[in-house]
């Protein structure tokens, strides 16, 4: 299920929650157990999810409102300083690489220097050995 991160899914969870969680799947973290789904960044461990279904793209359905911002689908390689000021600063969706492996979907830095980026999590990455792709919001 690991590859669903980045997929839009509904998460149907156990222990008298009747209401599934809807949205984007952000994060799947095997050490802490837990899933993150959706904008409003739900944290659902493992031992409560019954069953995960991934949505297809037109899963708001007919009539229904989307949010009046998106995030833009291309970005940008940061490489000045400048651009990690303003992803911090704007709390940008940022996207890390290291080569062709994803490291990170969708987070957000906290802070960087010359040399590292630290992202919310509290996961210090050189900027030499991570490419680090920056969405601005648009709308």
């Amino acid at each position: 299920m690991k590859h669903w991160v980045g997929q839009r899914v509904l998460v149907e969870r156990a222990g008298g929650r009747k209401d599934p969680v809807q949205g984007i799947l952000l994060k799947w973290d095997a050490d802490a157990e837990i899933i993150v789904v959706g904008a409003k960044r739900v944290k659902i461990p493992f031992s409560q999810i019954v069953r995960i279904h991934r949505l297809p793209e037109d899963a708001y359905g007919k009539g229904k409102k989307r949010a009046r911002s998106s995030i833009h689908t291309v970005g940008y390689v940061m490489r000045q300083s400048i651009q990690f000021d303003n992803a911090i600063y704007f709390k940008s969706a940022v996207t890390v690489w290291k080569g062709v492996k994803l490291i990170s979907y969708r987070t957000t830095i906290s802070s960087h220097d010359d040399h590292n980026v630290v992202l919310e999590d509290g996961t210090v990455l050189d900027k030499e050995l991570y490419t680090f792709v920056v969405r601005s919001r648009r709308g």
